[in-house]
């Protein structure tokens, strides 16, 4: 893999902070730090709080699939464009670092069911709405655990599961939990 360009800006910080992550069964987990860290605030990009102008955030799905079109949204967008990837890449952990190294905030997808369910299928490991909601945290944190230094996650195909309040609440939780953003 090529290096990216360096980002123009203030640094992110370095990920993964050994503060922020527990070891669990599915690899690295996100905390809240003893001293009340979240890694949504301490992995999120730096931006000026005094310019109170309005702002917008731009994410771009769907990446790590795809190793060309990873390398040209990391090398290729502004370091203020947020780059979610895919638990499924099989580099995803070199995707994140060199997104960040780039200046982007990462987040992480989260396969949930969507309305068009089976035919529509996101894949194994998919939060969905036939299940236990301890069967749905076993898939949550397998793909927390897939990678280090995102801010939170994003749905990938969810719309029958994120319309659910009662699949989607303890989701939630488990998110806030962890010091995440959705």
């Amino acid at each position: 893999m090529t290096l990216p360009r360096i980002a123009t800006g203030p640094p992110l910080s370095i990920a993964p902070d050994p503060a922020l992550v527990q070891r669990g069964a599915q690899g690295l987990l996100p905390i809240i730090g003893a001293d009340g860290r979240k890694p949504w605030r301490v992995y999120a990009r730096p931006f000026d709080r005094t310019d109170k102008r309005p702002r917008i955030a731009i994410v771009v799905t769907g990446l790590g699939h795809s190793s060309e079109a990873a390398r040209s949204a990391i090398q290729g967008l502004p370091g203020p464009i947020t780059l979610a990837f895919s638990p499924y890449s099989r580099h995803l952990d070199e995707w994140i670092r060199l997104a960040r190294i780039a200046g982007h905030e990462v987040l992480m997808h989260v396969p949930m069911e969507p309305i068009q369910f089976p035919d529509d299928d996101p894949g194994p490991n998919t939060l969905l709405t036939s299940l236990k909601p301890s069967d749905n945290y076993q898939r949550l944190l397998w793909a927390l655990g897939r990678g280090v230094g995102y801010v939170g996650v994003v749905s990938h195909k969810g719309s029958r599961f994120t319309a659910d309040n009662r699949h989607m609440q303890p989701v939630l939780a488990a998110l806030n939990r962890r010091g995440l953003l959705f």
